[in-house]
């Protein structure tokens, strides 16, 4: 099973086949309890749309009004470049903390409004001193 967003709809494609439900908005959809479960049961009452395939060309972001979280880093050779930022912005050993704890903590990355869909434009960069440093 695959979900799609897109600025119109919210999609599912499952066994080959599209569907889609004008009482689908994203929050509503994606936010469920056993999410799952409930797509397979509500798609047996809806009919496939081959039609939604021109859809899939303009999916966004899988967001709305949730926040983006994120917990700690996958490499290690990361691990050492954040733990070295920390130390050079006065954060101390507060990485090392992070990735010792117990249970991992959690750092806001972006409100919904930030995020970038599929092939979306973006530019990066660094803020230093509160001025912001384009990489691209």
């Amino acid at each position: 099973m695959h979900i799609f967003k897109t600025n119109e709809k919210v999609i599912v494609k499952y066994a080959g086949l599209l569907y889609s439900s004008p009482d689908w908005t994203w929050d509503n959809f994606i936010n469920r309890q056993a999410l799952h479960s409930e797509i397979l049961k509500e798609i047996q009452s809806i009919t496939a749309n081959p039609s939604l395939a021109y859809d899939l060309e303009n999916i966004s972001a899988p967001i709305a009004n949730q926040e983006i979280w994120a917990s700690g880093v996958t490499y290690l050779r990361s691990m050492d470049a954040r733990m070295e930022e920390s130390k050079d912005a006065g954060g101390g050993d507060f990485y090392a903390r992070v990735y010792s704890a117990e249970r991992p903590e959690i750092f806001f990355k972006s409100s919904a409004s930030r995020a970038v869909g599929p092939g979306g434009a973006f530019v990066s960069g660094k803020i230093r001193n509160g001025t912001f440093l384009s990489q691209n």
